[in-house]
């Protein structure tokens, strides 16, 4: 038999190892509460992965992070896995560049946000078969540009600079033919242009050093005739013939 000093030591040994028990047990179940704990119970500072997709109840595919190319992509998903919004990087000679494309369920791309093959900021809004409907960017000359254009994607106004540095606008049948033409000129005044499906020039309204002018051309492009102000100030008209010449001008001299 035991004696009362063998009892209490035995005693302690297995009190020890309850203790060791209970301590590991705790640990555990915190390591549990931890991944488990909502966003108001556990924060983490940084998550680091190659991708992360982000699904619903169903196991539908909703949102995609990832590397690509060099760069970060993301991609939101309808239900049926189409993609309705991509954040995506271009990478050209001056290093990378952000873009933004959106789309609807059918796949029709609907607005891009992004740099031209010249690398220069664009904005596309498009119509029916990705064809597109409004555009707005830099040239290459640097100077901005809008343009319209009809569901063929053909041209139908043009909002821009000239080569001159002047504003201009230009607008088109929608066949990619030149109808007007509106801008300053480098003298600093204002001119139009209207002109036939094959590019002549039948009319111009300008101004010239005397004063306002309209000059009327035939269909070979030739002047016909002419109105404007005389030297003194009085009105003028002048007729040219199927050269372009000048044979009469009234009043006369």
């Amino acid at each position: 038999m035991r004696s009362i000093e063998d009892r209490l030591v035995a005693l302690e040994r297995t009190n020890r190892r309850y203790r060791h028990a209970t301590m590991a047990l705790g640990l555990i179940l915190l390591a549990v509460a931890s991944l488990g704990a909502g966003p108001g119970d556990f924060v983490r500072d940084v998550v680091r992965a190659k991708r992360f997709v982000v699904v619903d109840d169903t196991g539908h595919r909703l949102v995609e992070m990832l590397e690509h190319g060099g760069a970060g992509v993301v991609t939101t998903y309808d239900r049926n896995g189409k993609p309705l919004v991509v954040l995506s990087s271009e990478y050209g000679a001056r290093g990378y560049s952000g873009a933004i494309s959106t789309h609807n369920t059918p796949g029709d791309n609907l607005i891009t946000l992004g740099l031209s093959e010249s690398e220069h900021p664009v904005l596309a809004i498009n119509g029916k078969a990705n064809r597109t409907g409004v555009w707005m960017g830099i040239s290459d000359t640097g100077h901005g540009v809008v343009s319209t254009h009809t569901e063929q994607g053909d041209e139908l106004l043009v909002l821009g600079v000239t080569p001159g540095g002047q504003a201009a606008l230009v607008a088109y049948d929608g066949k990619g033919h030149r109808l007007v033409e509106f801008g300053g000129t480098t003298a600093g005044a204002a001119g139009m242009n209207f002109l036939d499906r094959n590019g002549q020039r039948l009319v111009s309204l300008g101004v010239t050093n005397l004063g306002g002018s309209v000059l009327l051309n035939g269909g070979n492009g030739k002047p016909a005739c002419s109105i404007g102000a005389a030297a003194n100030g009085a009105g003028q008209i002048a007729m040219f013939d199927h050269e372009g010449k000048p044979h009469a001008i009234r009043p006369g001299p």
